[in-house]
């Protein structure tokens, strides 16, 4: 501090700053806790800047290992078929694969 003519004058002292890496989830507690942190920091350092790296566990992208099944070769699975001729549709499950249970709807709507 410096006197000049009966004046106090306090030069500004910049602001520590304090990093903190928090998950990042976008919802209310975490807005919460930034705001607690924020509070406390402030209240028991005064000298330091809270800095909140906020940061989201994304997937890792990782190369397909295996070989992707078409579409039609799944099983345990609902399908639906349209019958071209009458309109009538029909719903089912089937736990073979899907290009075995075409075949046989298929065939059997050939037949009629």
């Amino acid at each position: 501090m410096t006197k000049k003519a009966g004046r106090d004058y306090s030069l500004p002292v910049n602001k520590k700053p304090l990093y903190i890496r928090l998950q990042f989830k976008s919802d209310i507690p975490s807005e919460i806790t930034v705001k607690k942190l924020r509070k406390s920091v402030q209240r028991t350092f005064n000298a330091g800047e809270l800095h909140i790296l906020l940061f989201s566990t994304r997937p890792m992208v990782l190369p397909r290992l295996k070989d992707e099944t078409p579409r039609l070769a799944t099983s345990n699975c609902i399908y639906q078929f349209n019958c071209a001729c009458s309109g009538v549709s029909y719903i089912g499950r089937c736990s073979r694969n899907l290009i075995f249970r075409a075949h046989s709807r298929t065939s059997l709507s050939m037949a009629k």
